[in-house]
């Protein structure tokens, strides 16, 4: 909606100027010597978007180019298909909109992005200006993307497609990474912790217990070298009461490989999903009941339970053999 705030009371100014703040606080000798870390947590980009002016302004949605998905349609889905026609999911979750309401939602988040990498911008400044820019990591990510227009949706939901599970991954690490640099190898943000502590040179035997995720500095390094044949994904959602279509107590998982998409869903043991993440950048045709992907089903459910196995927890541990 249309922000009557301007930029300088907007959330976002606000979490910028704190991060700044306290990076001052610590220049000064106010925290101690011990090295700092600091979780700068924008809620932007994030519905109901509503950046302010300027940024409101900054990007026409008559200009928007619309995603190369937005004229296809999950209406037929086996799993997605009866949530889109309940009324609670097709307006609060997975909202079905119109072009109209497409391109002004992106407009503004677009407009939002610009705003939060000027917040950015300031805070990078303010590293160098202090000397510690060469000294500290700083890792730019999300927690999730958002349909954005994909099938003529907005938002997210039970739904495990490229724009809600791929996020941003901007990483600056002095004396490492290279300006400009891009990557096309597989990464989750699971793998962010155990990286961070590598970097620090931390020994493995004071990594916390059972700490999941492979250390990325190799990407870091070279951005071609590939540290993971695969990502999984995980979800519980526990949907409003109301929602009458589906079970509102979902669980999905998902296995990501560098070629293709698996997911199952508990309470469709006839059902899943199987997509060519290469060929098929809309998402739409599902190879799960294809004869000829026969074996290939096969050869992913088989590295997906593998991959469950794996990820399982060992703890607590046993104390005794009897």
């Amino acid at each position: 909606y249309d922000n009557p705030l301007s930029a300088d009371l907007y959330q976002t100014n606000y979490v910028t100027e704190r991060t700044i703040a306290f990076l001052n606080k610590f220049s000064e000798g106010k925290y101690g010597d011990k090295p700092f870390f600091m979780h700068c947590s924008y809620p932007d980009p994030h519905h109901p978007v509503c950046p302010p002016l300027p940024y409101r302004d900054m990007y026409k949605p008559e200009e928007i180019n619309l995603p190369p998905a937005f004229n296809e349609s999950l209406e037929d889905h086996e799993m997605l298909g009866p949530a889109l026609r309940d009324p609670i999911i097709s307006t609060m979750v997975l909202r079905k909109s119109t072009e109209e309401e497409i391109r002004k939602y992106l407009a503004y988040t677009y407009g939002s992005i610009s705003c939060i990498d000027h917040g950015v911008g300031q805070i990078l400044s303010a590293l160098k200006k202090l000397g510690l820019e060469r000294n500290t990591m700083v890792i730019f990510t999300s927690d999730h993307g958002d349909l954005g227009g994909d099938y003529k949706l907005l938002l997210k939901g039970p739904a495990h497609y490229r724009g809600i599970l791929n996020v941003p991954s901007i990483w600056k690490i002095p004396g490492i990474t290279k300006k400009g640099t891009v990557t096309d190898s597989l990464a989750s943000t699971i793998d962010i912790p155990t990286t961070i502590l590598s970097l620090l040179n931390i020994d493995k035997k004071f990594f916390p217990p059972e700490l999941q995720g492979v250390d990325l500095t190799p990407i870091l390094k070279d951005p071609k070298t590939k540290v993971r044949d695969n990502c999984i994904i995980e979800e519980d959602e526990e949907l409003p009461r109301m929602v009458k279509a589906i079970d509102t107590n979902v669980r999905l998982r998902t296995l990501i490989t560098e070629t293709h998409r698996i997911t199952i869903r508990q309470g469709y043991e006839q059902w899943g999903e199987i997509i060519d993440l290469e060929n098929d950048l809309v998402e739409i045709n599902n190879l799960w009941f294809d004869d000829s992907s026969k074996e290939l089903r096969f050869k992913l459910l088989n590295k997906f339970t593998q991959e469950l196995l794996n990820i399982q927890s060992r703890l607590p541990k046993k104390q005794s053999l009897t």
